[in-house]
Order: structure tokens, then C-alpha cells, then sequence
């Protein structure tokens, strides 16, 4: 009936006919329901969320598809919109409630969406990788260490003050053992990163890379600083030899843990993953 309509006001108009088979969406900005920001006629009527992102993109090149989210418009009473209002008004932040377009591959007939219908389309932002990201919170760390350890003379008595006699005392075994189980944890995360975790979407925002390095980052300096300063005081070695040995069993029971987690996804479980540990 929608497209029916549609036809006649076009051909009132002079316009061209819709294609029968073919879906016709209205987006609107999800922060302004009432401003429209393109038509899009030309979708299939079995598309997908997909399929309407990348046709948004032809359209609005800015706008690559995993920077966009669309939600189902959902027409509100006046006694909803006053509320919605109100609850903005005291949080001060825009609120809209409906129904986020997820996954990629449904289809919009799944959501109730079909010819005429409005969907909301939020800017999500510059968006990168989850791999790209973990993969340089963990760079980062790996090599913001090692100069600590090799270049000892040169930084804690250049940038210190430390004496050169200081500096050139020998690491005690506990700190070479951090050296190589730091450098082995992190490699062990890259590789997990690559060929063990899977997430449940393909990407973040920007900024995260920002925030997630300097945490790592900071923190993986400040950790080198003090286990390879000149004055550092070891535990004994009985001490060091079972902290070691723990540690490197609980990484081993880490990485055994996320590699069962990858065979029950692909046994069909869920997809999403973490690697916070």
C-alpha cells in the first residue's frame, strides 16, 4: 500500500515509478528525528542491515559502514515524548529509546522495517580495529621495557644521575626472569590477539587506541623503571624461583583457557572474546 501511494504522488509529480522487488527507507538523524538526511530507494526487500549501510555510504561517503548505527523509528505518544523530555532535562543528554539495527547480517523485514519506513542514523565516529588496538597496547609495553634493561647505563645515568659504577652493576636474576616473562606475556597476548580471540564487533572508537596505550604504556615504563633500576633489591632466590614458576603455569592455564574458548565458538558458541587476562 505504501509503495502504492508513493507511485501516485510521484506520478502527480512527474517523477519516475518505483521499482516493484525494491525497498524504500527514509533516514533521519537519531539525535533529530524530523531532519531527514537522504532516501534511499533502491534496496532489496530482503536487504540486510548490511546492505543498507553500504548503500548509506554510496550516498554519504563520510560515512563508512562501521562508523554508522541505525535504530528502528518508533512513532511516540505525547505523554512518551514529555517524559523523554523530562528525562533529558535531568540527565542532560539526548535520549531515544528504539531498537538498534544488530547484527550486520539480519535482515530489516526481521526488525519489522519495511517500503516508507524511517530508520535513525547515528555517527558513531572515526572507528579502528579491535585488533589494531590490542595489537599496539601490547607493542607498546614489549618495547617500552626493553630499554630499561639494555640501555641501563645510558638512561638512568644520563636522564637520573645515577654514577657509572651504579649503573654498571650486573642484573641479579630476578630481573633478567622479569625481563624474559614480561617480553613473553605480551608476545603471548599479540599472538592471541591474531589467531586465538574473535569480537563480537569489528571495530571501536579512535579514541580507545589513545586511552588503552597510555595505560599500558605508562604503566609498562613505570614497572621498568624500578624492577631494573641500579639500586634495586632482589628477594631471595628461592622466593624468585617459585614466583616464577607460578606465574609462568597461571600464563600457560591463561592461554589453554582462551584457546578452549575458541573451540567451543567454533562449535557454535558465542563469538565474542576477551583478553584482559
Amino acid at each position: 500500500m505504501k509503495r502504492f501511494l508513493s507511485n501516485v504522488r510521484r506520478a502527480g509529480n512527474n517523477e519516475s515509478l518505483g521499482e516493484f522487488g525494491k525497498m524504500k527507507l527514509h533516514v533521519c538523524s537519531s539525535s533529530n528525528p524530523t531532519r531527514q538526511l537522504e532516501t534511499i530507494d533502491d534496496l532489496p526487500e530482503d536487504a540486510t542491515v548490511l546492505d543498507l549501510k553500504k548503500r548509506f555510504h554510496m550516498k554519504k561517503r563520510k560515512y563508512y559502514p562501521s562508523r554508522q548505527r541505525f535504530t528502528k523509528f518508533i512513532n511516540k505518544s505525547e505523554t512518551e515524548k514529555e517524559e523523554e523530555e523530562e528525562e533529558e532535562k535531568k540527565t542532560k543528554k539526548n535520549v531515544f529509546k528504539g531498537e538498534a539495527l544488530v547484527p550486520d547480517g539480519k535482515k530489516l523485514s526481521e526488525f519489522g522495517i519495511g517500503y516508507g519506513d524511517v530508520v535513525l542514523f547515528k555517527d558513531l565516529g572515526p572507528q579502528i580495529s579491535y585488533q589494531a588496538v590490542f595489537f599496539w597496547e601490547y607493542f607498546g609495553p614489549l618495547m617500552v621495557y626493553l630499554p630499561f634493561y639494555f640501555y641501563r647505563e645510558r638512561i638512568y645515568g644520563r636522564f637520573f644521575g645515577f654514577s657509572p659504577k651504579e649503573c654498571a652493576k650486573p642484573f641479579v636474576r630476578a630481573q633478567t626472569l622479569a625481563l624474559w616473562f614480561h617480553s613473553a606475556h605480551y608476545a603471548k597476548r599479540i599472538f592471541e590477539t591474531f589467531f586465538v580471540h574473535s569480537f563480537s564487533r569489528a571495530t571501536m572508537p579512535i579514541f580507545n587506541l589513545i586511552r588503552n596505550c597510555g595505560y599500558y604504556w605508562t604503566f609498562a615504563g613505570l614497572m621498568s623503571y624500578f624492577i631494573n633500576h641500579p639500586r634495586y633489591t632482589s628477594p631471595g632466590d628461592r622466593q624468585v624461583t617459585i614466583g616464577f614458576v607460578l606465574s609462568a603455569l597461571f600464563q600457560l592455564g591463561n592461554f589453554r583457557c582462551h584457546v578452549i574458548q575458541k573451540r567451543l565458538r567454533s562449535s557454535g558458541g558465542s563469538s565474542s572474546s576477551s583478553s584482559s587476562s
